[in-house]
């Protein structure tokens, strides 16, 4: 982290991350488009992965994912403002005429701001891991809704069909003794 305050012209280097798209293995259905939800009787449902199933194409087996890549770069400073926080004098820097860094993204060499976004890369990909986590879980939570509301419907009209049938019969003998 820069340690000084910053003169327009001064070439200082940047710690940054850049994202970059990537196709994943689903980590629902692990590719397979299918999941099996175990009920509490032990019966099992299975269903469409809703998880890399969002959109009209249904399941893909895979997921779009972004990896982060460190991305250290010298920049030039363009511009330098001041803020007070409390007693301390908090300095901020544009830089390519109008992004904005703050003195604890700035280094004097390449080598210190590689390792400074090493460590964003892995707090970056931590917090990507917990949310992947936090989106499985409430997928699995929407399949349990999905498969409950299936069997539901599937139990209602087998009592209609149940009903009609017995409707169908009366009307066959009533008819048949006509003749």
């Amino acid at each position: 982290m820069i340690q000084r305050v910053l003169n327009l012209g001064d070439k200082i280097w940047l710690a940054r991350v850049c994202q970059e798209q990537i196709s994943q293995t689903c980590p629902v259905c692990f590719g397979k488009l299918t999941v099996t939800l175990i009920l509490g009787d032990d019966s099992q449902v299975a269903g469409e992965c809703d998880y890399c199933g969002k959109g009209f194409e249904g399941p893909k087996g895979y997921v779009a994912a972004y990896e982060h890549k460190s991305d250290p770069v010298q920049i030039e400073i363009t511009g330098r403002e001041m803020h007070q926080s409390g007693i301390e004098e908090v300095w901020t820097y544009q830089y390519g005429g109008c992004y904005i860094a703050s003195s604890d993204q700035l280094f004097e060499t390449q080598g210190e701001a590689a390792i400074r976004c090493t460590e964003l890369v892995a707090e970056h990909e931590e917090d990507k891991a917990a949310r992947a986590e936090r989106r499985k879980q409430y997928g699995h939570k929407s399949f349990t809704w999905a498969a409950g509301y299936h069997m539901r419907e599937i139990a209602s009209h087998e009592r209609q069909l149940a009903w009609h049938r017995k409707r169908f019969e009366v009307c066959k003998a009533t008819h048949g003794k006509g003749d």
